[in-house]
């Protein structure tokens, strides 16, 4: 369903916005990040994702963050460009 995956996709962003600012990660920094479970999200909203966090979607060092989307746990990795 079209809108429960906008949604979630809303979710996404703020967790990750989220979890950038208790980095101590300004806005203006660029990051590499790293979602797992959520590829259908991806494939269709990746672009927006990526404009929303600052951020180039790809594989990322760093710790594992575990959030609950829907009826699944997506796991989340981020890491800060050089």
């Amino acid at each position: 369903d079209a809108l429960k995956q906008e949604g979630d996709t809303r979710d996404l962003i703020r967790t990750v916005q989220r979890l950038r600012k208790e980095a101590g990660l300004s806005f203006t920094d660029r990051i590499t990040l790293q979602i797992q479970g959520a590829d259908e999200i991806l494939k269709q909203y990746g672009e927006l994702i990526e404009q929303e966090t600052h951020s180039s979607l790809g594989s990322a060092g760093g710790d594992d963050h575990t959030m609950e989307l829907g009826d699944r746990k997506v796991t989340i990795r981020f890491a800060r460009k050089q």
